[in-house]
């Protein structure tokens, strides 16, 4: 039997997501420890950003509305970049506000979930909520980036 192909770990897929996203819009993003980015901004300004990976949306209990769930380990990391891998995605939102959308849970860590495709009504927030936060959008300017992405 033959080895599969090596896989990059998701972790570091979505490091490198992100970094390409925000490079875009002309900021430096350097790895610092898994799943944490040093993000540089043009003027020098430097602010680290927790990543956060998934494989892409699925099923609420296995059969239900398509959605993403994120968990948000306790830190000091100013920012959350929550990378989806099956879609090539990334959204960065200050820990402030991914706090404000999400759920505490025990440990200080927060649970966010959101629908991509809801299958009835919900209390949960759908994926356009997020939109603004996404990063890589042509022509549209960014909540914490200000300018439009090239």
């Amino acid at each position: 039997m033959r080895p599969r192909p090596a896989r990059p770990e998701p972790a570091g897929e979505a490091v490198c997501l992100v970094s390409h996203l925000l490079a875009r819009h002309r900021l430096e993003a350097r790895p610092l420890a898994p799943g944490v980015l040093l993000v540089r901004w043009p003027g020098g300004q430097e602010r680290l950003a927790r990543v956060l990976a998934r494989p892409g949306p699925h099923r609420r209990g296995g059969r239900g509305a398509l959605g993403m769930h994120w968990l948000l380990p306790p830190g000091g990391e100013e920012l959350v970049a929550l990378a989806d891998l099956g879609r090539g995605l990334a959204w960065l939102l200050t820990r402030r506000q991914f706090e404000a959308y999400a759920r505490p849970e025990r440990g200080g860590r927060y649970h966010l979930d959101w629908l991509v495709l809801p299958l009835g009504p919900s209390t949960l927030p759908m994926e356009e909520e997020f939109e603004p936060f996404l990063l890589g959008r042509e022509g549209v300017p960014h909540p914490l980036l200000g300018g439009a992405a090239p």
